[in-house]
């Protein structure tokens, strides 16, 4: 790994350095082009500065130029090299015509040098043409690239060096880390410190998330044989025919009972898995929160005459959220169950919906037995019971509770528990 940042870096530096080579290259290629053809713009107006009469006299002192005149047929009328007669064209000649004057730039293979010209447009129609010659950038580049090379090697080798002493600083806790996670040294760069506590939360987080899965595993193997169990075995003693007639009816009623709540067991291991995996697109929506509950307490209502429970529901019917309506029936009938499970004969369940500080809130409030303090904290962990007996008549499954934490865990709702031994418990969704 440190190998391989001392390259990526050593890789940058070297891009770097080329790419600042050629940019400056490219401007400064740019300025000499300018100033070459400023200079020739200045000679032409010396040259043109008493008349426009160009003769041998006038251009003796400007040896390093050339200087030509030509007709409004391109054809050569005056030269300062000797030559007459000749046809010329050229883009600085027709944009002279064109325009008044006019550069170009050409390359002579013969002398292996740039050639700048200037066309200027006399007033009785002739073309003033002066021209010089100047190296090509690319000798320039002959000259950079030694120079050029012995940068880039040295820079390469320091960068070198200093990324494999500076990457062997910060990755050295990393390394630690990897070897006990329980590494508690501060990194002596500061930078580090969110990512070694991002890894060691996240490592923390796989612990804990391998110990539920664990616990899981063996909370549904306990749950899934207790039931098994008992339907095995009455099942066996009337198969071998070792219980009277009036036993059968009993012992197939034990059995009808443990098989509801294996399958109700069976369907809530489902639902917390899907949900625990994201497994079903669930549809989000508008939905009314007091027409859910409607909808719940309809079906409830059975349920609570059995326990001998009251149910009131008050409900704002303006109350919106954005939700998936089937997950939101399951959180209302849980959490209704729940408390009609956990209740007194005789007692109520009050389940109310409103609008507090923009926020809707679904309130479900009983008078049963409460919580006992050292149980509340851990009522909606999976398979977590207060009173076992009682949930293993009432056939619950330990699984409602979870349920509901995931539930408004997806809708990024906030669960608050309040409760009382002996008084009763009331618990809040806010969305």
């Amino acid at each position: 790994m440190k190998r391989k940042i001392s390259i990526y870096i050593t890789a940058v530096v070297i891009i770097a350095v080329l790419s600042t080579a050629v940019i400056i290259s490219g401007v400064f290629n740019g300025i000499i082009r300018r100033q070459i053809w400023e200079d020739l713009k200045i000679d032409s107006e010396t040259i043109l500065m008493t008349d426009d009469s160009i003769n041998e006299s006038k251009v003796i002192e400007l040896n390093c130029l050339r200087v030509t005149v030509l007709n409004d047929k391109n054809f050569i009328v005056f030269d300062s090299l000797g030559e007459t007669g000749n046809y010329i064209n050229g883009s600085d000649i027709n944009e002279a015509q064109m325009n008044g004057d006019g550069f170009s730039i050409e390359h002579s293979d013969s002398i292996d040098k740039d050639i700048y010209y200037y066309s200027d447009k006399l007033d009785n129609g002739n073309i003033l043409r002066v021209s010089r010659e100047a190296d090509n950038i690319l000798r320039f580049f002959e000259y950079l690239i030694p120079a050029l090379c012995g940068i880039i090697i040295i820079m390469a080798a320091l960068c070198f060096i200093v990324t494999r002493v500076l990457t062997k600083k910060i990755i050295k806790p990393i390394e630690k880390m990897a070897d006990d996670i329980s590494f508690k040294e501060v990194p002596e760069y500061e930078e580090l410190v969110p990512v070694v506590n991002m890894l060691k939360e996240q490592h923390e987080n796989i612990l804990n998330n391998a110990r539920v899965r664990q616990e899981f595993s063996a909370n549904v193997s306990h749950e899934l044989k207790t039931p098994l169990t008992v339907i095995s075995g009455y099942a066996e003693l009337i198969e071998n025919k070792m219980v009277d007639e009036n036993s059968v009816v009993r012992f197939a009623g034990e059995i009808h009972h443990h098989s509801d709540r294996l399958l109700s067991l069976i369907n809530d291991i489902i639902k917390l898995s899907e949900l625990d995996s994201d497994s079903i697109e669930a549809i989000y929506e508008d939905i009314n929160l007091s027409e859910v509950v409607d909808d719940c307490m309809r079906i409830l209502q059975e349920n609570a005459r059995r326990h001998d429970i009251n149910l009131y529901e008050h409900c704002d019917s303006k109350a919106f959220i954005n939700g998936n309506r089937s997950m939101l029936e399951e959180l209302v009938t849980n959490l209704v169950n729940n408390a009609i499970t956990y209740n007194k004969q005789g007692g109520s369940v009050w389940i109310d919906v409103n609008k507090d500080n923009g926020s809707v809130v679904l309130t479900v409030k009983d008078n049963g037995i409460g919580i006992p303090q050292e149980h509340r904290e851990r009522i909606f962990e999976r398979f977590y019971r207060v009173d076992k007996s009682r949930s293993k008549i009432s056939g619950g499954t330990g699984l409602g509770l979870a349920i509901v934490k995931h539930i408004a865990a997806s809708h990024n709702a906030k669960i608050t528990l309040k409760s009382e031994v002996g008084e009763g418990t009331e618990i809040k969704v806010i969305f």
